[in-house]
């Protein structure tokens, strides 16, 4: 959440967490927070819950129920994965097609230490990416005929 924004409502924070897009995956969809990072964040800014209910704080079955609102209004939302794994690979496979704007030489992808450093950071809970994982995942995307750079061996 941005630190430059109030909210009078939870209700209100939680349409704009909602909305925010965590990043884009390879086919050019835009991938959203996760239900329980978006609640970590609601809790951080409304520890006491609303204003007009103290002590209420906003649940998983609240949440849905504002996504299933903002769903059916004329907004595009972001996609919501379920499993931090599959949102990790994906994040992790939106990278590999990604040309790293600090590589020695112009054009090579992030190299895979940097692709495990940036999915960590992102999602903390998962295990770091093997070296063989991230050729698994690059085969993939070569299988599906989509663009990736050449990676510079760690």
């Amino acid at each position: 959440m941005s630190k430059r924004k109030t909210y009078k409502t939870i209700k209100q924070a939680a349409e704009d967490l909602l909305m925010e897009v965590s990043y884009v995956d390879v086919y050019g969809r835009n991938v959203g927070l996760t239900y329980k990072a978006i609640l970590k964040k609601l809790h951080a800014v409304f520890p006491e819950g609303s204003k007009n209910w103290p002590g209420y704080r906003t649940s998983l079955r609240s949440l849905q129920m504002v996504a299933y609102a903002l769903n059916g209004s004329d907004q595009m939302m972001p996609v919501r994965r379920r499993s931090v794994k599959v949102l990790a690979r994906d994040y992790a496979r939106a990278l590999l097609t990604q040309v790293d704007p600090n590589a020695v030489i112009e054009g090579d992808g992030y190299s895979g230490k940097t692709i495990s450093r940036k999915v960590k950071q992102k999602f903390p809970e998962y295990p770091s990416l093997s070296t063989e994982q991230l050729t698994g995942l690059s085969l993939h995307l070569w299988k599906q005929k989509l663009q990736v750079p050449p990676r510079p061996l760690d």
